[in-house]
């Protein structure tokens, strides 16, 4: 996608943040500990909406304790600190 196809909107991130969710399914643990792949959930926490990032939190959740121990990993989770639904 060209990025002046799409203009920026909350609608059209959640859009995109949706097909992510659909491309990565499963393979969230296989993602966190890489740098790029640390740096797209970010994002998609960032950008999703409210159910979204819930359910991107549950995915990574298991994982919490690794994450801050890893060299990129650790802002993974305190942008899924920063960014989580309110329990």
């Amino acid at each position: 996608m060209k990025k002046r196809d799409l203009v920026d909107t909350a609608e059209n991130k959640q859009v995109l943040v949706k097909e992510c969710i659909e491309m990565i399914k499963d393979k969230f643990s296989e993602l966190i500990y890489k740098h790029d792949g640390c740096r797209i959930i970010q994002a998609m926490i960032k950008h999703g909406s409210m159910d979204q990032k819930s359910f991107i939190i549950d995915q990574i959740k298991a994982y919490t304790v690794q994450l801050m121990s890893q060299k990129y990993s650790n802002h993974l989770a305190q942008k899924a600190y920063y960014y989580a639904p309110p329990a």
